[in-house]
């Protein structure tokens, strides 16, 4: 594998990383696990192991639980800008770990500073969201975040196992979602996405 492929590899999994470290961990081990993707590069194969899916799991179900709660939901964004930049370098690192050393402290810094960039744009939303204390409304968010998108770049081949640059990019999906409340709408200045009734007027003679 060449430098450029694990360098997007790297910075694929520091994108997912920097929207919800534990849900990225758990689908991603989980996936190699399963055959579902080809074998993870350099170290990364340590999040296929049982303990590892098993504690990020946990971890988020305790993340999806404290969304619920708007005041909860912003400081456990808030907490988490100390842990997933750092944990994206990481896990960065841990990708190109079978390369050089210039590719492995790339991929880190790189990484880290990706998850940021991530990381402060979902915390902005999150924010925003708070502004509508409704359970469902803040529940719905994380659910957003986490529906898989993969698809397999070459469809004519059924026997093809994808790799993880083939689904990189459709491990979490943050902000295709759309607003959700009119305050969010009126943030992004779009229409709003909720259901408005329509009618016509009628002139009575």
């Amino acid at each position: 594998m060449n430098s450029f492929a694990t360098l997007a590899q790297a910075l694929g999994i520091a994108y997912a990383t920097g929207i919800n470290l534990y849900a990225t961990v758990a689908i991603v081990g989980l996936a190699e696990r399963l055959g579902w993707i080809g074998p993870l590069p350099g170290s990364l194969s340590v999040v296929a192991n049982p303990v590892i899916i098993g504690l990020a799991a946990v971890l988020y179900l305790f993340e999806f639980l404290a969304t619920l709660i708007p005041g909860v939901a912003s400081a456990w964004e808030t907490f988490h800008s100390l842990i997933r930049p750092p944990a994206a370098a990481g896990l960065a690192a841990a990708t190109a770990w079978h390369g050089d050393a210039v590719l492995v402290l790339a991929a880190a810094l790189l990484g880290g500073s990706l998850a940021v960039v991530t990381h402060t744009t979902k915390l902005g939303l999150r924010y925003a969201i708070d502004t509508s204390p409704e359970p469902l409304t803040n529940g719905a968010s994380p659910l957003g975040d986490t529906r898989p998108r993969a698809r397999d770049p070459h469809p004519a081949d059924s026997h093809r196992t994808p790799d993880l640059a083939s689904v990189g990019e459709g491990v979490l999906r943050p902000l295709d979602a759309g607003p959700r409340t009119p305050a969010e709408c009126s943030l992004f200045g779009g229409p709003s996405s909720l259901p408005v009734a329509s009618g016509r007027l009628t002139r009575h003679r």
